[in-house]
């Protein structure tokens, strides 16, 4: 190949702006593992010897899509958890490349080139990847080994009050819990642990409601009484 045998590399514009994908880029090897959990299915998924599986390529619903970084506050160097690389010009480097620093091959996850790039909505890939960074943040800064009840509930507590489905926040605290074993973990049950949170939240929203109830009954008495009268 021309490139390779002149030592050049193969990259892309990304961003729908330009007509090209959103890579989401994994810079952190907790990153990496939990893109699996949380990303919508690709074919289209890449990287090198040295860090496999740490790009992710989707089409999206939409005429444009800004670049973020989601990062750790508590780092000065290497803050960056994932990148999310859309329009304003941004590159990657592609398959058939040779990474800059480590002379290593960027190759495509299961050997297809140029596998199909899925297309998904906007939304649900920044919330998927907004995940990826809330776990990391979790399993750095909260998950403790050996101490994995207590946080469990007071995170499923949180994500329920911003309005995360049950399903969604089993899913998070199975991905949160895994990690540290690089795999199921035996006799834990997260529905159980998240259950007790779920209710919680069920039993205020209801709260929430009754004096409404109450009001209406109340008003539905003084109106009987009046009638009476």
């Amino acid at each position: 190949v021309l490139w390779q045998q002149d030592e050049y590399g193969l990259g892309i514009v990304t961003g729908p702006a330009h007509s090209g994908p959103v890579d989401i880029d994994l810079d952190c090897e907790e990153a990496v593992f939990f893109a699996p959990y949380f990303l919508p299915p690709t074919d289209a998924v890449f990287g090198r010897a040295g860090k496999p599986k740490s790009h992710y390529l989707y089409r999206v619903d939409t005429p444009d899509f800004d670049k973020q970084a989601l990062n750790d506050p508590t780092r000065v160097s290497d803050a960056t958890i994932v990148e999310m690389r859309g329009d304003a010009g941004h590159q990657t480097v592609m398959p058939g490349s040779l990474h800059q620093d480590t002379g290593e091959l960027i190759e495509w996850q299961g050997g297809v080139p140029f596998p199909e790039v899925s297309t998904v909505p906007a939304e649900i890939l920044m919330r998927a990847v907004r995940k990826i960074a809330a776990a990391t943040l979790v399993v750095r800064h909260i998950w403790q080994p050996g101490y994995h009840n207590e946080p469990a509930k007071n995170i499923s507590g949180m994500l329920f009050y911003l309005e995360w489905s049950e399903d969604e926040v089993v899913e998070f605290i199975q991905a949160v819990m895994e990690i540290q074993q690089h795999g199921p973990v035996l006799g834990f049950r997260p529905a159980r642990t998240v259950g007790r949170p779920a209710r919680q939240k069920r039993r205020a929203v209801s709260r929430r409601r009754r004096p409404r109830c109450h009001r209406q009954k109340a008003l539905a008495r003084v109106d009987g009484m009046a009638r009476y009268r």
